[in-house]
């Protein structure tokens, strides 16, 4: 008889471990894997954290910038023109020495070319105040300083853009602020009332108090 067929020997390609139930991946493979995917992870929700963030400070922004700018439309549909730097230096140095005693910025300073005395104001990122030329011509230093610490008042109570209606708190600030409630009464006596509306509130606004009723009020504080 023959000698027997040899058994072809093949290579051996990691058959008999896996066979096992072994795997021939390195567990630092693996570990890098693990540790790559969470940073994957941690990244996407990073970057839409941030993505939200930004989609939300845009938002505030933009609703800052349409409040301020409706103050202006509202100011430049009456026909009111911005004071500009070292334009009407008696208003700008009254309203720059109250609003620093009160701790507050200055509002931005605007004029109607308009013969009735009254005066506005505007809220909003920056507020607004609005005098009339017949303002600025009639009344005294003390007068226009009273109509001034009432316009501050009111803004300092303010609530965001919203300029609250006109309320014996407003002059009962403004006394106390100028300390001479008879220079408050005289400007409300000589003020011709205006509506209010567009975002503005006037200092003797149409519907209000009487005038004369308003200014006996003032004078018993």
């Amino acid at each position: 008889m023959g000698a027997p067929p040899e058994t072809a020997v093949l290579p051996d390609w990691g058959q008999g471990e896996q066979s096992k139930g072994t795997s021939n991946i390195s567990p630092g493979y693996v570990a890098a894997a693990v540790v790559a995917a969470t940073s994957l992870v941690a990244g996407l929700l990073t970057g839409m954290l941030l993505l939200f963030v930004a989609v939300d400070v845009a938002g505030i922004a933009a609703g800052i910038w349409w409040s301020s700018g409706a103050a202006a439309r509202g100011l430049r549909s009456l026909g009111a023109s911005p004071i500009s730097e070292g334009g009407s230096p008696r208003l700008a140095n009254v309203v720059g020495g109250l609003a620093s005693d009160l701790g507050i910025e200055p509002p931005s300073l605007w004029t109607l070319d308009e013969p009735e005395p009254n005066a506005a104001v505007t809220g909003g990122s920056k507020p607004s105040l609005a005098v009339t030329a017949g303002l600025l011509a009639a009344y005294t230093r003390t007068e226009l300083e009273a109509v001034v610490a009432h316009s501050l008042a009111r803004i300092i109570r303010s609530s965001g853009s919203s300029i609250p209606p006109l309320g014996l708190a407003d002059d009962v600030a403004a006394a106390a602020v100028t300390r001479y409630p008879p220079a408050l009464a005289s400007a409300v006596k000589k003020a011709s009332p205006r509506g209010d509306g567009g975002g503005l509130r006037w200092f003797v606004p149409d519907g209000g108090p009487a005038p004369d009723v308003r200014a006996h009020e003032v004078l018993d504080l």
